[in-house]
């Protein structure tokens, strides 16, 4: 039986990885369907509430606002695939590269 070293294992690892990861973004792809402009359009949305909001929390309740309607804009639709693909590769690079350097 033939040894197989960490390096080997790795490279192995990132490489199921990324076939996994390839294959679950296209299934992921394939149902994503991106909402209508007047539906995603809520009362939040709004001048009046950015106005309450700033009032009330500051400028930086604005910044934190948008960058969590941001962030959980990146868990929906077609913006999922990018996301996962962005993980996707990332990680597999991260096992080639310490595969490499073992």
């Amino acid at each position: 039986m033939r040894d197989v070293t960490p390096r080997r294992r790795l490279r192995l690892a990132g490489l199921i990885l990324l076939m996994a990861g390839l294959l679950g973004m296209a299934t992921c792809l394939l149902p994503a369907n991106e909402p209508d402009d007047a539906a995603t359009y809520a009362l939040t949305d709004s001048k009046r509430a950015r106005h309450t909001l700033e009032r009330f929390g500051g400028k930086a309740a604005v910044l934190m606002d948008d960058f969590n309607r941001w962030f959980a804009g990146l868990w929906q639709g077609r913006q999922l695939f990018c996301t996962l693909g962005v993980l996707v590769v990332g990680i597999a690079w991260v096992c080639f590269r310490v595969a490499r350097h073992l």
